[in-house]
């Protein structure tokens, strides 16, 4: 229901994620898991997941991204609080710029996190379901 309610806003609002968004994702992914000695094929069987149910998964997690990118903006003042609060806790050959992208993109997806579950409640509540029920 999630699905179909994030793709009806989305049309509604005329957002749209292109195929090279979601390819840049998926080889995100994939670059990630070379580091660490794993390749994308192995992962999603392990996730009992297919490579078209990652890019539908990432296309909606984008679109999410892009319906509520006004909600979920991080600001230099909280990537330098998140920063002096944790500061001993990152790699000390870890360079400032390479921190700061780090802390931003955590804090992105921790904002995103908590807007995205409050968002889909407010437009499922708003939505016309219709439940069919075979007596």
């Amino acid at each position: 229901m999630n699905q179909t309610l994030i793709l009806q806003e989305a049309k509604k609002k005329n957002v749209q994620v292109s195929q090279g968004e979601i390819d840049a994702s998926i080889k995100k992914i994939e670059d990630s898991l070379k580091t660490q000695g794993q390749n994308l094929e192995t992962a999603l069987a392990q996730q009992g997941m297919t490579r078209q149910d990652l890019s539908m998964q990432l296309k909606l997690r984008n679109l999410v991204e892009k319906l509520l990118a006004d909600r979920i903006k991080v600001t230099d003042k909280e990537v330098a609080d998140y920063i002096e609060k944790n500061k001993d806790t990152f790699p000390i050959d870890m360079k400032e710029p390479e921190i700061k992208k780090s802390v931003t993109e955590q804090l992105k997806q921790q904002k995103l996190g908590s807007s995205s579950q409050a968002w889909l409640q407010e437009l499922t509540k708003n939505a016309k379901i219709n439940y069919f029920v075979n007596y």
